[in-house]
């Protein structure tokens, strides 16, 4: 409630300097005879609500369509520019938040979130000057701990000397262990760096892998901010051209057109205020007494009868430094100045840690951090610090091993998957049968708990990819993405990098196995692939490998299908029959 309370004062001062002096503006109301229904008024705080609702559970694309829509209705709306500025900024569009929030200034020069945001674009292009400027002016009208963070990371920014005392509250607790992260590898405290690094990257308000969906310090002087949310669609919420608008502050003179009316009823937003009925049809209004923001000012013309004739209605802006803050408007500003606070890289904070320990000696701990940095997000390890298996597999790729010994390699893509990788598990330990198993990134960081599992059972762990593209049709730097990061995860949670790979779909090139060679990974394929019986049966499975099967055989089965489950045990049972020795691919 403090908090909310202080945000309503800042948004009641941000306007001081502006309106210093009540003015007169007379809105005139043109002729027209459309006729109009207060429950057809859009409602912003009800829009706001339903955006903020999305943001707060990380649904980008619909809180944009949302934002959309209601600017279609309320169009001068300060509150629905700030969230699409908010929305554009968070997943990387600095352009389009930009044109949000100098709408905005021009509507409200002294809105607090504005300013706050465009010193985010600023900081984000490297005008240190520009920012600092706009945060200053942002201090006073907004959420202080958000201000105090930005204005911090912009004094480490520079280099200059900070307080290892930071002051920082618990609103803005990821931020404060990110700096402190920061400033302790700067002054070589390797354990004070390392400590505030693993605080912050136990949050259990996120997965084990994965950025704050955030504007994001990176403590990089030549990068300063990431994005962690993705991006939207092209056009989702493109905000079309709108002249500035001058605020109404003050009395308003709301004046009716020169028509056959005999009187005349002024509503705002719905809310009837008076009635006219000599000419001219005029009526002094006290703006202040709604809150700063879009209205809807309307005048209906009745004729002497009583029957409505007109009803002309005109959007305006209010702006005034004695208007009330309705305790929702200052809910909704905190939770949006919350979802704006700056948040730290967690890849670039396990990235000054691995910094950190290494500088001081520690070779073990720097490796685990340069891996966590990479599992979290590759491209915040730069290139020449690429972390590598501890033995590299060169190599062409891998279809068949010698054919001098009745050995068989059985292989498992995709998973893991709960309950169906701990079945595939039991069976083979049950069995004593080695196995490879080729893991999807995304899933290995979802369940960190079964990938531990399989390695302590002595199951070999291999890359599938982190999303399960087509890598062929990837960049260079897209398909390193794809591998190391899948690699970074399984070394993380096992103490052991992979030294195989295999491309989703078998879609290999020249340029994909040069990639992964450089990340010390060897393309695993296969002789015998089940895939396309898995989904007929497990009798059809079964016998359609063992007709295929032969020394040195790469078996391709898949870990997720249930078909594969109830045919692994026969399986086996009839490949020892025939004089088979079960080995993981490596050993093959």
């Amino acid at each position: 409630m403090e908090a909310d309370q202080g945000i309503a004062d800042g948004l009641r001062r941000g306007l001081c300097n502006l309106l210093a002096l009540a003015s007169v503006l007379c809105v005139a109301l043109g002729p027209g005879a459309v006729r109009c229904a207060p429950e057809e008024l859009a409602d912003e705080r009800a829009v706001a609500e339903e955006v903020l609702e999305a943001l707060e559970r990380n649904a980008f694309e619909e809180a944009a369509q949302r934002t959309r829509r209601g600017l279609q209705t309320l169009p001068s709306s300060v509150l629905l520019h700030n969230l699409a500025g908010s929305i554009l900024l968070l997943t990387g569009d600095r352009a389009g938040s930009e044109k949000a929030w100098r709408w905005v200034r021009s509507a409200a020069p002294s809105d607090g979130i504005a300013a706050y945001g465009l010193a985010l674009v600023r900081l984000s292009q490297g005008r240190l000057d520009e920012a600092e400027e706009l945060l200053k002016e942002a201090s006073g009208h907004g959420e202080a701990g958000c201000c105090l963070l930005a204005r911090q990371y912009l004094t480490f920014l520079r280099g200059a000397a900070m307080s290892e005392a930071l002051g920082l509250p618990d609103t803005v607790r990821a931020g404060r262990l990110g700096l402190q992260t920061a400033l302790a590898e700067a002054r070589g405290d390797a354990a004070a760096a390392q400590e505030a690094a693993e605080t912050l990257l136990r949050d259990p308000t996120l997965d084990r892998y994965a950025e704050y969906p955030s504007v994001l310090m990176t403590f990089d002087r030549q990068q300063p901010l990431r994005w962690g949310a993705p991006r939207l669609p092209s056009g989702l919420l493109a905000l079309p051209n709108r002249p500035t608008v001058t605020p109404v502050a003050g009395t308003a003179v709301l004046s009716a057109p020169d028509s056959a009316a005999s009187y005349v009823a002024f509503r705002v937003d719905g809310r009837f205020l008076s009635v006219a009925n000599s000419r001219p049809f005029r009526l002094n209004w006290n703006s202040a007494t709604v809150a700063n923001g879009p209205h809807v000012v309307e005048v209906v013309g009745f004729d002497s009868t009583g029957q409505e004739i007109y009803c002309q209605r005109t959007e305006i802006v209010t702006a005034n430094a004695d208007a009330p803050v309705p305790p929702e408007t200052a809910r909704i500003a905190g939770r949006l100045w919350r979802l704006l606070a700056l948040k730290p890289s967690r890849a670039s904070v396990a990235f000054l840690a691995w910094r950190a320990a290494a500088r001081a000696g520690d070779q073990t701990a720097a490796a685990r951090w340069l891996w966590r940095a990479s599992a979290i997000d590759p491209a915040a390890v730069p290139r020449a610090f690429t972390p590598l298996p501890a033995v590299r597999n060169p190599g062409p790729p891998l279809w068949r091993g010698s054919a001098d010994e009745k050995l068989v390699a059985l292989t498992f893509d995709d998973g893991p998957r709960p309950g169906i990788t701990e079945e595939l598990l039991e069976i083979l330990t049950r069995e004593q049968v080695p196995a490879t198993f080729f893991m999807i990134g995304r899933s290995v960081a979802a369940n960190p708990g079964l990938v531990a599992r399989l390695a302590q059972a002595g199951m070999e762990l291999a890359n599938h990819s982190y999303s399960h593209p087509n890598l062929a049709h990837l960049s260079d730097e897209e398909i390193r993405a794809e591998l190391l990061r899948t690699s970074a995860c399984i070394q993380d949670i096992t103490g052991t990098a992979p030294v195989w790979f295999r491309p989703p779909g078998g879609n290999v090139s020249e340029r994909v196995i040069r990639v992964a060679a450089d990340l010390g990974l060897r393309a695993g394929m296969w002789t015998v692939n089940g895939e396309q019986k898995e989904t007929e049966g497990a009798e059809p499975l079964l016998t359609h490998v063992l007709r295929r099967v032969q020394p040195g055989a790469v078996v391709l089965l898949h870990n997720g299908r249930r078909t594969t489950v109830m045919a692994l045990p026969a399986l086996i049972q009839q490949l020892r029959l025939r004089g088979y020795r079960f080995v993981t691919l490596s050993e093959l």
